[in-house]
C-alpha cells in the first residue's frame, strides 16, 4: 500500500530530502499547535477549503527541518483505498518498511479524516500505545463531533478560521505596520468585500467562493445525509445574507420561505455544523432565556456575505467581520460566548467576556449617535469603520472610540 501512487506522491520528502511545501505560514495555528508540548493528538476542525491542509504542510516543513524523513507520514482521507485497507494495516505497514516500531517517535499527519472509517479507535489504539504523534484535520463537525469526544482526554482541538485581517495583509504582500499608521482604509474595505479564504484571497478567481460553498453544501451534506431539498440550503443562505444584523426567528423563516419549521431548525443547524453559519443569542441572565431569544446569524466569511447579499451592505459586512475576530478571540473556548445585548430598550451589537461592543460603519459620526448611551449601565467600546474627529472622541470620554482597523489589527 506504501507503493501507492498517490501515498507517494503525498510524501515527496521520502525521495527527495531537501522538499519542502512551498506555503504562507499561519502563524497563529502553527505556533498553538507546536506550543502544546504533550502528545495530544491535535485536531484542525473548519470548513473546506478554509487552509487546514496548508496548516498541516507548515507543521510538515517545521518537522522536516528537525528530523530525518521517514518518520512523518501524510495520509489523505480522500485516498479511497485507505477504506478499502483500514488505517491500522497502513500505519503497521509504514512501520515494517521503516523498520520503527511502536516507541519511536514518528509524526502522522491526516487531512480529512472524517472520511476514514473508524479512526477514532485507530487513533486511540495508537496512542494509548505508541509514541507517536498525531495531527489531524476534519470538516465537518456532524461527522466528527460524536468520534471527537470518544478521545476524551487524547486530543487538542483548534478551530480554523478564514483569514483575519492580519493574515490577509501578509497574504497581499502588505506591510502591517504601514497599513495600521495609515489613515487610509482601502486595505481594510478590500478586505471586508473579498473575505479571508486563502486561495480566493491570493488568485480572485470570480467563481471560486461559489464552488467553495457548492463543494461543501454537496460533499458534506448531500453525500453524508441525503438532503432531500438541496435548493432549500441556498435560498436560505440568500435570505440570512439581507438579515445580518437583524434577529431571526423559526416563524419568520418559517413563513417568508414556506419551509416546514422542523426543516428550518435541521437546515439551520445542518449550515452551522459545516462552518458556513455561526450565531449570537442575545444576552439573559440565565442559559434558558438566552437560549429562548431570536439569534442572530452571521456568515463564517465575509466574502460568502458578499457573494450571497443582493445588494453591497457595508454595515452589514463591517458587523460580520468584527463577529468573526470576536470568534478568533474565543477560539480556545469550548463554548462560543459571544452575545447581542440590550439596555433599556437600548440594542448594542455584541457582548464579549462582559463587553460591550456598539458597531459605527458610516463616515462620520455625528452627537446624536453617542449621546443615546450616556446613561447605560456599563462602559461600553464604541467601534468605528473611518477614522474619527478627535474634538468628538474627546467630548464623549466616557465612551471608549475606536477603530476596526485598529481592533482587527490588534488582535490574532
Amino acid at each position: 500500500m506504501l507503493k501507492d501512487y498517490y501515498i507517494q506522491q503525498l510524501n515527496p520528502w521520502w525521495k527527495k530530502k531537501s522538499f519542502k511545501f512551498k506555503v504562507i505560514n499561519r502563524d497563529y495555528y502553527v505556533d498553538s499547535i507546536l506550543d502544546n508540548s504533550s502528545r495530544l493528538i491535535n485536531i484542525l476542525l473548519g470548513a473546506r477549503r478554509v487552509g487546514k491542509t496548508h496548516i498541516l504542510y507548515s507543521l510538515i516543513n517545521y518537522y522536516l527541518n528537525k528530523l530525518k524523513p521517514k518518520p512523518i507520514l501524510f495520509l489523505s482521507g480522500e485516498i479511497s483505498s485507505l477504506n478499502s485497507i483500514g488505517l491500522k494495516k497502513i500505519i503497521e505497514e509504514y512501520l515494517e518498511v521503516t523498520k520503527q516500531d511502536l516507541n519511536s517517535e514518528l509524526y502522522i499527519f491526516i487531512d480529512e479524516i472524517q472520511e476514514i472509517k473508524n479512526w477514532q479507535k485507530t487513533l486511540k489504539l495508537f496512542y494509548d500505545l505508541s509514541n507517536f504523534k498525531f495531527f489531524v484535520s476534519g470538516s465537518s463537525s456532524l461527522v466528527l463531533s460524536k468520534e471527537i469526544h470518544k478521545l476524551t482526554g487524547r486530543f487538542f482541538l483548534q478551530k480554523v478560521h478564514p483569514l483575519s485581517f492580519k493574515e490577509y495583509l501578509k497574504f497581499t504582500n502588505q506591510n502591517i505596520k504601514k497599513v495600521s499608521k495609515s489613515k487610509n482604509t482601502k486595505q481594510l474595505i478590500e478586505y471586508l468585500k473579498v473575505g479571508g479564504y486563502p486561495e480566493h484571497v491570493l488568485n480572485r478567481q470570480p467563481t471560486y467562493l461559489k464552488q467553495a460553498i457548492e463543494s461543501t453544501l454537496y460533499r458534506e451534506l448531500f453525500s453524508h445525509f441525503g438532503i432531500r431539498n438541496p435548493e432549500y440550503l441556498e435560498t436560505m443562505l440568500l435570505y440570512l445574507s439581507d438579515k445580518v444584523t437583524n434577529a431571526v426567528s423559526v416563524k419568520n423563516l418559517q413563513k417568508d420561505l414556506n419551509i416546514n419549521e422542523g426543516t428550518v431548525k435541521s437546515y439551520l443547524d445542518y449550515l452551522q455544523k459545516i462552518f458556513l453559519l455561526h450565531k449570537a443569542y442575545k444576552y439573559g441572565k440565565s442559559n434558558k432565556i438566552t437560549k429562548n431569544s431570536n439569534p442572530k446569524y452571521y456568515f463564517s466569511d465575509n466574502g460568502f456575505l458578499n457573494l450571497y447579499t443582493k445588494s453591497l451592505n457595508i454595515g452589514a459586512l463591517v458587523e460580520n467581520a468584527f463577529y468573526l475576530e470576536l470568534l478568533r478571540k474565543n477560539n480556545k473556548q469550548e463554548h462560543n460566548n459571544i452575545y447581542y445585548n440590550e439596555y433599556e430598550n437600548q440594542e448594542v451589537d455584541f457582548m464579549h467576556n462582559d463587553v460591550d461592543y456598539e458597531i459605527k460603519s458610516g463616515q462620520k459620526l455625528l452627537e446624536k449617535d453617542l449621546e443615546k448611551y450616556e446613561n447605560l449601565e456599563k462602559y461600553i467600546y464604541i467601534v468605528t469603520l473611518y477614522p474619527q474627529n478627535k474634538s468628538l472622541v474627546q467630548k464623549f470620554n466616557y465612551l471608549k472610540i475606536i477603530s476596526l482597523k485598529d481592533f482587527l489589527l490588534n488582535s490574532t
